[in-house]
């Protein structure tokens, strides 16, 4: 092979590699849009008012089963700081 086919060569299969890479991006950027799309289909915003008592899950070793949460609650919720953030009314145990 001579250099100038050599350096042809190697620019057509630069812009091919170019053009597949283009192709696949936009392939996954598609299949991630509808995948998302799809997973947001079965979801819903949840809307706590104050006063509402929640369930609160906490990260502690478990017993049981590793994949089962556990959770405390319930508490009353006495303030909005975020969207996804309340204070809660802590609830003394008599024991």
């Amino acid at each position: 092979m001579s250099e100038g086919t050599l350096k042809e060569y190697m620019k057509d299969l630069r812009k091919s590699l170019d053009e597949i890479h283009r192709k696949v991006e936009t392939s996954v950027r598609s299949s991630r849009a509808t995948k998302r799309r799809n997973a947001n289909k079965k979801r819903s915003a949840v809307k706590f008012d104050k006063g509402d008592y929640v369930l609160v899950a906490v990260a502690e070793p478990q017993k049981l089963s590793k994949l089962q949460p556990r959770w405390n609650g319930t508490y009353q919720i006495t303030e909005f700081v975020s969207n996804w953030v309340f204070l809660l009314k802590l609830s003394v145990s008599k024991s």
